[in-house]
């Protein structure tokens, strides 16, 4: 089976890495790809028109070849790019190609269609006229943009603003930017916020650390329609997200070409569990790692932001993952995220301009975590069950799931726990709540996590397991009975219901309940009347409302203080997560805005128990 598993992976890796090839991704020339692909869309235009039968470029040689009789190797209109890192291609000679295919175009349509031939060219000769005008336009802007370097030494500095301005020269704005005076003080504005950074950066020799060659990404991530605005530039929002990747893109490029030999940015010859890696594995920890900078420097608004500067971890995680290419350890990664959520509740209401970059950098962190296999509620520490059961909210996924489910009352006993139990200030030892596990570690309550008075516990340690079994299991039965009038209104549980459910062989439980079963304990009387009463509420009210009228000092300890606040957002949905199996692929969407009290009354919905969604 791992063998299978290895050939499958191999031969994924292998067409992942044609399509690489044939994409010309693995081909630096940043002229390369866009050529290519004008090439391509033109062959498309003929074969749509019925010029050519399939969009190879062979079959535009062979319709120049067949109708003009020449030579035609449409190809090389890309091909340089392969072997020239530098190549700029000609704009005459796309030019010439254009003229040419159209002329072969014209003479074959008329030959198979001579009525319609007219018509069809102009269809063709306007579409390709089309494609070839928004290239040339893109060529015309690079090389115009490419001559404002010509009086800077040519460096690894040089290299990463000429990858930028050929990314930013496929836009409208930059030919407007050409057109403005001293037009490289705009084009620094765009990457540092100020109009001479950019000469500075370009004439210094020493290698930059990897903060400041983010930055230069910092000013594409928020708000950039209204920068763009205040420059007098044009940008759509469709146009704002591509370039956010174009600048990306060139920036990660950039760093792991590693263009000072005697310093690197990244590990070239990474090893991963003992094995060697390719340098390519390791831009899931690229991605992970920008992500977590980019939300702390935006938060902080600190360009400069060091990678020793995160909240919660000391050394720079730049180094040690992409240069060390040493593993990140879970816990790490744990108070990283736990960072970037702090983050987003801090602000997300107060900047919602964040939001949408702060969202993509979460979700980069939580698929790295995926990649890797982290989470938040599993760490490797024998005693994290026991440590993770005292946590606060915890306690409050407990008893609120609990309250919900027997309404505070104990199902060997049948008393009901009182609120003031619930403070943190109630100091009465044996009337003060407990939680305990009788069947063993869960921390889900549906498991059982029971919440009772802490009296009670010792209970529980009187009988089998079984024993405990049965109680527990009957009066979940008795909390899911319903039983109505005519007009379908939920009747009370009486005392015929509880001797029905629980028969006489398990009369030993009710038995102990008092002999308020036979109507004649004031205590037992009682309890059951509020265990009436709130069944009825919970069917009538929102969880949250339901808490807040009858649980008031739980509802503000557990619910205001520990959910509705967001203090433990991240830590309660994966604690659910893992316990129920959500298995939503919107896990980030969760995450930063799951409504609780839906998420709540969903599960105990699909538990069984009646609650108003």
């Amino acid at each position: 089976m791992k063998r299978n598993g290895e050939k499958v992976l191999k031969k994924v890796e292998n067409i992942f890495e044609y399509y690489c090839r044939i994409s010309g991704f693995d081909i630096y020339n940043k002229f390369y790809r866009p050529t290519r692909l004008v090439a391509y869309r033109i062959s498309e235009e003929l074969r749509k028109l019925g010029v050519i039968d399939s969009c190879h470029l062979s079959e535009v040689d062979n319709l120049v070849k067949d109708h003009l009789n020449e030579i035609f190797d449409f190809e090389s209109i890309f091909n340089k790019g392969k072997q020239q890192v530098n190549w700029i291609p000609d704009s005459d000679t796309i030019s010439d190609f254009v003229k040419t295919i159209l002329k072969a175009s014209q003479m074959k349509l008329e030959l198979v269609n001579p009525i319609q031939s007219a018509r069809i060219y102009n269809i063709l000769s306007t579409n390709i006229e089309n494609i070839q005008k928004d290239y040339l336009d893109f060529l015309i802007n690079a090389k115009d943009g490419l001559g404002l370097l010509k009086d800077y030494p040519i460096s690894p500095r040089r290299v990463l603003v000429h990858d930028i301005i050929i990314s930013l020269a496929k836009y409208e704005f930059f030919a407007q930017i050409l057109k403005r005076d001293y037009p490289l003080k705009l084009i620094s504005i765009l990457l540092f916020g100020h109009k001479s950074p950019l000469k500075t950066f370009l004439v210094q020799e020493n290698r930059p650390y990897p903060n400041k060659i983010l930055s230069l990404y910092l000013p594409f991530t928020t708000d950039i329609i209204t920068k763009f605005d205040k420059l007098d530039l044009t940008i759509t929002f469709k146009q704002m997200k591509s370039l956010q990747e174009d600048i990306y893109e060139d920036i990660k490029s950039w760093i792991f070409s590693n263009p000072y030999n005697d310093d690197l940015y990244v590990n070239e010859n990474p090893i991963r569990g003992f094995k060697p890696i390719k340098k390519g594995e390791l831009f899931p920890e690229y991605d992970f790692v920008v992500a977590v900078w980019l939300m702390n420097a935006i938060h902080q608004n600190k360009k400069d932001l060091l990678f020793s500067e995160l909240k919660g971890y000391r050394p720079s995680i730049f180094k040690k993952l992409l240069r060390n290419s040493d593993p990140l350890p879970e816990n790490a990664w744990r108070t990283l995220m736990h960072g970037m959520l702090d983050i987003y509740e801090m602000d997300s209401s107060l900047y919602p301009e964040k939001t949408v970059i702060y969202r993509k950098c979460i979700k980069e962190s939580v698929k790295y975590a995926k990649l890797r296999g982290f989470s938040f509620f599993n760490p490797k520490r024998p005693d994290y069950h026991k440590y993770l059961f005292n946590e606060e909210y915890v306690v409050a996924y407990n008893v609120i799931m609990e309250l919900a489910m027997f309404h505070g009352i104990d199902p060997v006993d049948f008393t009901m726990l009182k609120d003031e139990t619930f403070s943190k200030e109630y100091q009465v030892g044996k009337d003060k709540f407990a939680r305990h596990e009788p069947f063993g570690y869960s921390l889900s309550p549906f498991s059982q996590v029971l919440t009772t008075f802490r009296q009670n516990v010792g209970i529980y340690k009187t009988l089998t397991k079984p024993q405990q079994r049965v109680a527990i299991n009957l009066f979940k039965q008795l909390m899911l009975f319903e039983k109505h009038d005519a007009g379908g209104n939920l009747l009370d549980i009486d005392h015929t219901d509880i001797m029905r459910i629980y028969g006489e062989q398990n009369s030993w439980i009710y038995k102990r309940w008092g002999k308020g079963i036979w109507h004649d304990d004031p205590k037992f009387i009682n309890t059951l009347n509020k265990l009436n009463h709130l069944r009825r509420e919970i069917r009538q009210k929102s969880l949250d409302q339901y808490l807040k009228d009858n649980w008031k000092v739980a509802y503000n300890r557990f619910w205001v203080n520990n959910i509705a606040s967001g203090k433990s957002r991240c830590d309660l949905y994966y604690l659910i997560y893992e316990l129920e199996g959500l298995g939503d692929d919107n896990l980030v969407q969760d995450i930063l805005s799951i409504d609780f009290g839906q998420l709540f009354g969903n599960l105990l919905s699909d538990h069984g128990y009646p609650v108003r969604l």
